[in-house]
């Protein structure tokens, strides 16, 4: 039986910890768990930049689609940033000092509904993940290219 919405968030957040708590050098690889009617695929889209990610998310689309899938989920790290007056406007967050590290996850169902959770990234004194503290828990407003890739005519 394919897990719901909150299931999927649940078991991500359980395999960003394990990944990322108190491990040298730790790293999340950008992950989707793509749920169909009689089977659930894992993927991993490690990127470098624009035009890769461009390119993993079609791939995704279309796995979407070739496995009529009825649910998925995606998390990744991220660099977040809130702009203000004393920020320019326009600057990625990677770009900027005041930046925070997050892992974002969200699911998705074919039946319209999704969630997305984001969690702070803390480290300790010696640099390793220390914990990630969940910053809310889901968002009332998302969007970006990652999000509901089922309102994508690709994805039918």
């Amino acid at each position: 039986m394919p897990l719901t919405i909150n299931e999927l968030l649940d078991k991500a957040i359980e395999h960003a910890r394990a990944t990322l708590i108190d491990k040298p050098d730790a790293q999340l690889i950008p992950t989707w768990l793509i749920q169909a009617k009689d089977r659930t695929t894992v993927v991993g889209t490690p990127w470098d930049g624009d035009d890769d990610k461009r390119i993993m998310l079609f791939a995704i689309r279309m796995m979407l689609k070739k496995e009529k899938a009825q649910s998925y989920s995606f998390m990744s790290e991220a660099w977040m940033a809130t702009e203000d007056l004393k920020h320019p406007i326009g600057l990625q967050p990677r770009e900027r000092e005041d930046r925070k590290e997050a892992v974002i996850m969200n699911a998705f169902d074919r039946d319209g509904g999704g969630k997305m959770r984001i969690y702070d990234i803390q480290r300790g004194d010696n640099g390793r993940v220390s914990d990630l503290v969940l910053q809310q828990t889901e968002a009332d407003h998302f969007s970006g290219r990652m999000f509901n890739l089922f309102r994508d005519s690709h994805a039918d």
